[in-house]
């Protein structure tokens, strides 16, 4: 979204209502905490309103974790294992989102 697009959105809000810009983002980690050591892709989201060098402090806490990803892991023929991957990945991505 660029800023010509924002301000035209705002503009047709009512006075006091205003945009809020979401972000999310995600990271592969390992987990050990309760799983086993499982590798996982947290999900985080934090508000793009809150200035980026204190949204990037570890201590201010501007993240919250919304949900892990699992990592799949695929065992099957290695002609297929590419293709499989690729499709059952995206599917699963949008399940889980």
């Amino acid at each position: 979204m660029s800023s010509q697009q924002a301000h035209d959105i705002q503009d047709q809000l009512p006075p006091g209502a205003t945009i809020v810009p979401i972000i999310l983002a995600s990271d592969k980690t390992l987990v050990t905490c309760q799983t086993g050591a499982l590798e996982m892709h947290p999900m985080f989201l934090t508000t793009a309103n809150i200035c980026s060098d204190i949204r990037m402090k570890v201590t201010t806490h501007a993240w919250s974790c919304m949900a892990y990803m699992p990592i799949l892991q695929f065992v099957c023929h290695p002609d297929f294992s590419l293709l499989l991957q690729a499709c059952c990945a995206s599917q699963t991505h949008y399940r889980l989102v």
